[in-house]
């Protein structure tokens, strides 16, 4: 039986659930981890157009639910 890497799994995932539109940004050494002061996954971190982390969210989150979106529109100005 062949074990999978973590990246294997993350495109397998995309591919099973038909992501197309999202990059897999694999961090196997923690660089932007630590750059944005994450400090375990899984955490989304939103970024503005100069790189700054100006939201973070530390958690599983159902992104289908519709509060998401107001919430990122909320903040996408901050």
């Amino acid at each position: 039986m062949t074990t999978l890497s973590k990246l294997e799994k993350i495109k397998r995932l995309y591919s099973e659930l038909g992501i197309e539109n999202l990059t897999i940004y694999h961090d196997p050494n923690r660089k932007l981890m630590d750059y944005f002061n994450v400090n375990s996954p899984p955490t989304t971190v939103f970024i503005n157009k100069q790189g700054e982390a100006f939201a973070k969210i530390g958690e599983v989150y159902n992104w289908q639910d519709p509060s998401i979106l107001e919430y990122i529109l909320e903040i996408k100005d901050r």
